[in-house]
């Protein structure tokens, strides 16, 4: 009943992380045009003898969905090749979070201090992600200044930052796989530079996005103690015990109180007692939260 851990987490899911992997290279979002891009300082080329700047490479989604944007080079295109399912990181099952539900009061009760209901979370499954990032442009400089820009975002070993659908940030690893060059050279006339580096993402996927509350003691609530509890009656009567044997507390209608006479916990301002005990959630090693 007692027992408390961790701290509300939303959730993720595929569009998040192709999301996290876009904004990781540094990708930013141009509004007026509905398109992202990954700015390039510095970058010149030469068109017909002048030195002409690039300052931006456009960075579109290749798969899983075919992407309507034109291609303009030079160009990122970000590949979600597969995924597979983690079993190394399965651990025995847990929740992400177990807190006192929104409106929640403190409860006293059977001698121990806890909520009156708590939200919990299943756990999150993981997943291996495995992506491809593709550089193209129409110089070979160019592209390998495109892949020179995504190694240094994600390099052997590294991490991506995602944001789940509460704002909270989490980091998970990422590692390179190997880099392949893509430039068709058939015809030198047509040919595109281009070059593709694969990673991948150790992630989780939020199956179960609903939180469940669930009471954490039984019988109902007083705000005043059971009989017992620093020697106050709190208004409380006795009635003959099972069998009429003895007298057992009760309350206003006679009815006994599970529990009586336990030195339950003062709950503080705004708490309540508890007329019966706490419910007991055993876990998988015998834990009792």
């Amino acid at each position: 009943m007692a027992l408390e851990f961790g701290y509300k987490t939303g959730s993720v899911d595929f569009i998040d992380w192709d999301d996290a992997i876009l904004r990781g290279i540094g990708a930013l979002e141009d509004p007026a045009k509905n398109q992202f891009y990954l700015p390039l300082n510095g970058i010149f080329i030469k068109v017909e003898g002048r030195e002409t700047p690039v300052d931006r490479a456009l960075v579109v989604y290749k798969r899983p969905e075919p992407t309507q944007v034109t291609a303009v080079l030079p160009m990122i295109a970000i590949i979600r090749d597969s995924i597979s399912a983690s079993e190394s990181r399965l651990q025995t099952q847990t929740m992400q979070y177990r807190l006192p539900a929104e409106g929640a009061q403190a409860v006293s009760a059977g001698g121990m201090l806890g909520w009156s209901s708590y939200e919990s979370k299943d756990f999150e499954q993981p997943y291996d992600f495995f992506y491809t990032i593709e550089c193209w442009a129409r110089y070979r400089t160019v592209a390998q200044m495109l892949l020179a820009m995504v190694m240094r975002a994600f390099p052997i070993r590294s991490s991506v930052t995602i944001t789940d659908s509460l704002g909270n940030p989490r980091k998970y690893a990422v590692f390179e796989q190997n880099v392949n060059d893509l430039t068709d050279v058939s015809s030198m006339v047509d040919r595109v530079p281009g070059y593709a580096l694969s990673m991948r993402v150790e992630a989780e996927l939020t199956l179960d996005r609903v939180p469940s509350s669930t009471s954490t003691f039984t019988g109902t609530r007083t705000k005043t103690p059971l009989p017992g509890v620093g020697g106050a009656a709190g208004g409380y009567q006795l009635v003959p015990g099972p069998g009429g044997i003895g007298l057992v507390p009760a309350d206003q209608n006679g009815i006994p109180l599970a529990g009586g006479g336990v030195t339950d916990p003062d709950p503080g301002v705004g708490g309540v007692y508890g007329t019966g005990g706490p419910i007991i959630r055993e876990g998988v090693y015998g834990s009792k939260p």
